[in-house]
């Protein structure tokens, strides 16, 4: 039963770790494909976005006020063609993620994977009546 309570609240911290991306786009642009398709492993407490239109110099992540930003920024000039790719994406992270254990790497499939941590949470007695 303590087992199941457990897991329901690592499976809550998972979820609500990072919500409804928010974007900042125009009718004119193409958003990324897939960006609207994180992936959320809560087995390796890790979180994957595709970012196939971008290159690791093209991606800026920032934590402020318990929120990470991810913006991307792509422009490419091919001959006469130009085209920019532009993205905002941001989660909210609950108090039980540990801020300081999150680590962003750029994969070779061209993915953006968020490692993080979960605190470490003091047990709390449970009296029984006697």
């Amino acid at each position: 039963m303590i087992n199941t309570h457990i897991n329901n609240i690592i499976d809550d911290i998972n979820k609500s770790l990072f919500k409804e991306p928010s974007f900042i786009n125009f009718p004119s642009l193409e958003l990324p494909k897939n960006i609207y398709n994180p992936k959320f492993d809560i087995n390796t407490n890790s979180i994957t976005i595709p970012v196939q239109n971008y290159e690791p110099e093209d991606i800026k992540i920032s934590i402020q006020n318990d929120i990470i930003t991810i913006q991307g920024d792509s422009v490419k000039e091919d001959g006469n063609n130009y085209s920019k790719n532009s993205f905002v994406q941001r989660f909210s992270i609950p108090k039980h993620v540990a801020k300081n254990s999150i680590v962003c790497n750029f994969t070779k499939n061209k993915e953006l994977k968020i490692n993080y941590e979960i605190k470490e949470h003091e047990n709390i007695p449970i009296e029984y009546p006697m």
